[in-house]
């Protein structure tokens, strides 16, 4: 499959209506990955093409821009995660971390995607996040 955008936290990336803005630390947001989602999570696609059987995705998660140290964690929606995923902190000359992994997707076709916040930054903005689908299977 051509990889392909799913969301992207950033306003000017077309999120909107609760999509946007960084993740504070300790926020949980879920997110549409198969099937068609909402626009509102920007990214700049409403369909990538993942059939709605997909049982997991390969996503390329992104920190983007870091404002505190912490790590992003991911899982099928409604399901608890095990651990961080992707570490992330701010850096200068200012750069994005990311790192590819395949999660396992809810009945719906959604992820949550958790900040977890370096000591006394929780509620705090984070970390924007993008996520870029690879590849899924069945």
């Amino acid at each position: 499959m051509t990889p392909c955008a799913t969301f992207d936290t950033r306003p000017n990336q077309g999120a909107a209506n609760g999509f946007e803005g960084s993740l504070a630390g300790d926020e949980t947001r879920t997110f549409r990955v198969v099937g068609t989602f909402s626009a509102d999570q920007g990214g700049g696609n409403t369909s990538c093409g993942i059939p709605t059987d997909a049982a997991a995705v390969l996503v390329n998660l992104v920190a983007v821009d870091p404002v505190n140290p912490g790590n992003l964690r991911v899982s099928a929606a409604g399901v608890a995660s095990s651990g961080g995923v992707l570490n992330f902190s701010p850096l200068v000359p200012r750069m994005d971390n990311s790192n590819a992994v395949i999660i396992p997707v809810s009945a719906k076709g959604e992820l949550d995607v958790a900040a977890n916040a370096g000591a006394g930054n929780q509620g705090l903005p984070t970390t924007h996040t993008r996520a870029v689908v690879l590849g899924y299977l069945r």
